[in-house]
């Protein structure tokens, strides 16, 4: 019985879910191609490999298993029937939606979906999130009442359940009033992803979602935001606006590959920051600085963009004692911070915090 391999418990909550999860896990690991016969293969005949390669979340959401049941249980023929026939109709469903094409690869509908998943992720927020920002959004100066389209965010719960006490009945969406706020424009922020190797994976998973934080929260107070995806060159290069798709899209769809050049990033952020901006700011997150390039490049490089104003802070996952003098030297120069990574889960709390103190 093939059922006695698998731990009902462990083994099936995240497969067959939404594929959305599925494309953009693909993305985060930079698989190209979804082929069941060669997703077999690598399972069956080099596991360790496959590990590697796919990361253990991919191979749940492929299987339905856990790793470890996989390890255990790949040298049993009764076993891979299984597994081969979960894998064939994974792939099948995700052709069946138009999100991968016929030889596997991610169509454009693929990555939309993605994009959608990542979008997902801003309805679970960021420890601290809730930390006051006040002086981001605005002095409190009145409230009004609540109307379809405005953010529960806003709404004023003290005078929304006086006013359901004051007519003595059960709070209701009439008795609802939101705060006006005057947001406080001029901000314009760039958030360069390093999209390296070593980035693969929940790294890079969890640094889109901070852009993805980042650029809804600074729209809704009328900042714009760009983007930059970089590895050995510029992969992708979003001007700040406040169209928040773009900036969605581009980080949804960036795959880690190639090494890290810092000193390009910065020449391209200079070139696509509006010279008539009040304040412009330059994120830089990344886990290492850098693997290509001469640190005195990129000293020189930030040197030059602070006479254009860009102020520049670096966001850093598990640098080396090499790489944190440099970023201490670059948040410095560049008039900004430092915020040293320990917890990848952290990420979006420390972008939405520089933020904070813009």
């Amino acid at each position: 019985m093939v059922r006695a391999f698998s731990d009902p418990e462990r083994d099936e909550p995240e497969y067959g879910e939404g594929s959305g999860k599925l494309a953009l896990e693909s993305l985060n690991q930079n698989i190209g191609q979804f082929v069941p016969d060669m997703l077999f293969e690598q399972l069956v005949k080099n596991f360790a490999n496959a590990r590697r390669i796919l990361g253990p979340r991919m191979i749940h959401m492929l299987t339905g298993y856990q790793v470890d049941t996989l390890e255990r249980n790949v040298r049993y023929p009764e076993f891979t029937e299984e597994l081969k026939k979960k894998l064939e109709q994974r792939v099948q469903g995700l052709k069946d939606n138009d999100f991968i094409d016929e030889e596997g690869v991610l169509t454009e509908a693929g990555i939309q979906e993605a994009s959608l998943e990542l979008l997902k992720s801003l309805e679970q927020k960021a420890k601290g999130e809730s930390a006051k920002r006040k002086g981001r959004e605005g002095d409190v100066k009145t409230t009004r009442q609540y109307k379809k389209g405005d953010s529960y965010k806003d709404i004023d719960i003290k005078a929304s359940l006086r006013k359901a006490i004051r007519r003595q009945q059960p709070i209701s969406v009439e008795h609802l009033h939101v705060v006006q706020r005057e947001a406080k424009k001029g901000a314009t922020i760039i958030f360069a992803l390093d999209a390296s190797i070593s980035m693969k994976g929940e790294k890079i998973g969890t640094s889109k979602k901070a852009g993805v934080a980042l650029a809804h929260e600074a729209m809704r107070n009328k900042d714009k935001v760009g983007a930059i995806i970089f590895g050995t060159n510029i992969k992708k290069s979003i001007p700040p606006s406040l169209h928040f798709d773009g900036v969605l899209q581009g980080l949804a769809e960036a795959r880690p590959s190639e090494q890290t050049d810092i000193t390009k990033v910065i020449k391209q952020a200079v070139e696509i920051f509006p010279s008539s901006a009040k304040k412009k700011h330059l994120v830089l997150l990344t886990d290492a600085l850098p693997t290509i390039g001469n640190p005195d490049e990129v000293i020189e490089e930030v040197v030059k963009a602070a006479r254009h104003g860009i102020t520049l802070t670096v966001v850093g996952i598990d640098l080396d004692d090499a790489g944190r003098q440099l970023a201490e030297k670059v948040a410095h120069l560049g008039q900004g911070r430092l915020y040293a990574v320990e917890n990848i889960q952290d990420i979006p709390t420390l972008v939405l915090q520089d933020y904070e103190v813009l």
